[in-house]
């Protein structure tokens, strides 16, 4: 149990959090699901872990976007502040995430569009693997930066 100071109207009130730790399957679940409905694994929970001197949270509590290794499409392109609208691997990226969003408009809202879409690209991608794959340059972390599967 964990209590809190939570401010209800203008005054503020003692809640109790009831959490609960499962040894056997490193579960632990709090009365106030933050975890279940933001994706944050909430103070009470965190303060049970201490309690029961567990310096480490579990993986499945670490939200994907929350860890340090994982990739994303931003970080391709390299910042370079000579001449950066000259480099070809800007110009491309430029050209696809301009035509990207447009399509992206096209679709919303509109879930028929949305699946054209979405198979479309999948198409792509596994033509783009099977290519790099015949030239023998398949780079394994590309294929793991937007992994809608």
């Amino acid at each position: 149990m964990s209590n809190e100071d939570v401010l209800v109207g203008e005054k503020k009130q003692c809640v109790p959090f009831i959490v609960c730790f499962n040894k056997e399957n490193n579960e632990v679940s709090s009365n106030c699901r933050q975890f279940e409905f933001k994706g944050i694994f909430c103070r009470h929970a965190l303060s049970i872990l201490i309690h029961k001197i567990i310096f480490l949270v579990f993986d499945k509590y670490i939200l994907r976007r929350w860890r340090k290794d994982v990739k994303r499409y931003h970080t391709k392109i390299k910042i370079s502040y000579d001449n950066w609208s000259d480099k070809l691997e800007i110009q491309q990226f430029d050209k696809m995430c301009n035509l990207f969003c447009t399509v992206v408009d096209l679709t919303a809202g509109d879930e028929t569009k949305c699946n054209i879409v979405l198979e479309a690209i999948h198409n792509l991608k596994a033509k783009l693997l099977r290519i790099d794959d015949v030239c023998g340059r398949r780079d394994e972390t590309n294929s793991n930066i937007i992994n809608g599967d």
